[in-house]
């Protein structure tokens, strides 16, 4: 910690700068924002003329041809692969998930159609007495109807676990995909 004298003392030479002095430094302080402006300008032209549909793998070797003081406004090379790995693992942990999720749906569809058909027979037994013909007629119609469904839940849910397991091939492939792309892919596989 520095002492209240030492303190007085830098604050009075802060103090006792000249007008001349002080105008030098708004200047010098103005010239450098207008200095680091122009750079960045310069830096969003080249993000746009260099770095527009690169890969992470060609964006390493763009990276290294710039000029130095253009360097700090862009990621590393090595960030951009970082990156895209953290993205692909991200991305595949969203997909097990989803394919978890699909299975689940699957076993809630079978336990819906074991209850709906559970159902129909309760309702067969009761009204049997009434008209055994009509309600075994209504049995068959419903259960048909429950099965129907199951399939179409079935085919559904299938086709939406063959969409992400085609779909993040292109995860294997090191290719950086996003998860929604791939969720629209599935659904378009599932429907």
């Amino acid at each position: 910690m520095v002492k209240l004298s030492q303190q007085t003392t830098q604050e009075t030479n802060k103090q006792q700068l000249s007008r001349t002095q002080r105008v030098a430094e708004a200047q010098k302080s103005k010239r450098e924002e207008i200095e680091f402006n122009k750079l960045k300008d310069k830096a969003e032209r080249i993000s746009q003329e260099k770095f527009k549909n690169v890969s992470a793998e060609e964006y390493g070797a763009i990276y290294e041809t710039l000029d130095e003081d253009i360097k700090p406004f862009f990621a590393t090379g090595g960030e951009v692969l970082e990156q895209k790995a953290k993205s692909i693992t991200e991305t595949k942990q969203i997909i097990q998930q989803r394919y978890s999720y699909a299975d689940q749906q699957l076993i809630i569809a079978k336990e819906k159609l074991q209850e709906q058909i559970k159902s129909a027979q309760d309702r067969y037994i009761r009204d049997k007495r009434k008209d055994k013909e009509k309600a075994r007629e209504k049995f068959d119609k419903d259960q048909e109807k429950y099965e129907e469904k199951y399939d179409e839940e079935v085919a559904k849910w299938r086709g939406y676990k063959e969409g992400l397991s085609k779909a993040s091939r292109q995860l294997a492939q090191n290719k950086d995909v996003t998860f929604q792309s791939i969720e629209d892919y599935a659904m378009n596989v599932a429907y």
